[in-house]
């Protein structure tokens, strides 16, 4: 399941009992997608079952006398779990790694899933359970989670998507264009996550991000790049950001975008780099010309860069721009395909 239809269904979700658990491989965005709950006006309180000890999902035990004189013992919630009792808001209980807790912290935490309850406390009916794990293989320090729990939950296994990635990246004002352009040009450097036990980074979502605030900060050295996201990948987005820095001077394209120079259309990586200097400037202003020069480059360059002005602009006049509306007309046949 791509991250951007979890998020479309997470409202609906949410109205189910039944906890949700994301699974994939480290630096996807599962753990920004369940906190997305916060934007829809719920509260999130943050579990980590791999620090966790069984005990702290039943509380601390505790002796007392009935008025009779008779000797009881109870088990008093801990303070997160004591505002799951009582929470009079809507509330994410969101666990976080729940794979690389301990199988006996595994079946602590059934209670909370199934029968709701905390040592014979139930939890407040305006709680939701949601979770996030790694997968085995990722080598991520997960055995795996014990059949009664994964019993207790829906488990959604999510897939990396390079048009929900460049929409995320583009809302974000400080993100280089020629990041997500790169990676529109090599899609399967989005997420060619390998685990080893070399101490180096592979390319991952978060790590993508993670070199566009390093580019931000004006650092195009190697070495640092090969820190996010490993050598390999590091050594092609230099060599496309090269490429990327010796375009055509995009706002003269948008000054004159019926004579500017239309580059080598044999050259890939030199039109979607322009196509992402392009979509890095639309903006209401800006829409006829875009649209004019699209009208001259080869269409699957021209719909590429329509989808990342969309991106660019979810709010505002771009969308609705006159020329805009003509070119979506126009184009509607290849817009549905891509």
């Amino acid at each position: 399941m791509r991250i951007s239809k979890f998020i479309e269904n997470y409202p609906k979700l949410l109205e189910l009992s039944r906890a949700v658990v994301l699974v994939a491989g480290p630096g996807v965005g599962k753990t920004d997608a369940i906190l997305t709950a916060r934007d829809l006006g719920w509260d999130v309180l943050l579990f980590h079952p791999s620090v966790s000890d069984p005990t702290d999902f039943k509380g601390q035990p505790y002796a007392f006398a009935t008025p009779e004189g008779e000797a009881k013992a109870r088990h008093l919630p801990y303070e997160d779990l004591d505002k799951l009792i009582k929470a009079d808001r809507k509330t994410v209980a969101f666990f976080d790694d729940m794979g690389q807790g301990a199988p006996a912290t595994q079946a602590a935490m059934m209670q909370l899933f199934l029968q709701r309850e905390v040592a014979g406390h139930k939890v407040s009916e305006l709680v939701r359970f949601m979770g996030a794990t790694n997968r085995a293989e990722d080598k991520a320090g997960v055995a795996s989670m014990i059949e009664p729990l994964k019993g207790r939950c829906k488990l959604l296994h999510i897939e990396t998507d390079i048009d929900d990635w460049c929409d995320w990246a583009y809302s974000q004002e400080w993100m280089p264009a020629e990041v997500p352009a790169f990676l529109r040009f090599e899609t399967s450097e989005l997420n060619n996550f390998v685990p080893s036990r070399d101490i180096t980074n592979t390319p991952t979502p978060r790590n993508w991000a993670s070199l566009g605030e390093t580019v931000n900060a004006g650092m195009c050295d190697l070495e640092l790049l090969a820190g996010d996201v490993g050598q390999s990948a590091a050594v092609k987005f230099l060599a496309f950001r090269d490429v990327y820095m010796d375009l055509p001077d995009p706002d003269e394209i948008l000054k004159n975008p019926e004579t500017a120079e239309i580059p080598d259309k044999t050259r890939p990586d030199v039109m979607y780099a322009l196509m992402g200097a392009l979509s890095h400037r639309s903006r209401p202003g800006t829409a006829e010309a875009i649209v004019k020069y699209l009208g001259r480059v080869p269409k699957e360059m021209s719909v590429l860069c329509m989808k990342d002005c969309f991106a660019k602009n979810k709010t505002g006049g771009f969308k609705n721009h006159a020329a805009v509306t003509q070119w979506c007309i126009d184009n509607q046949s290849i817009m549905s395909l891509a």
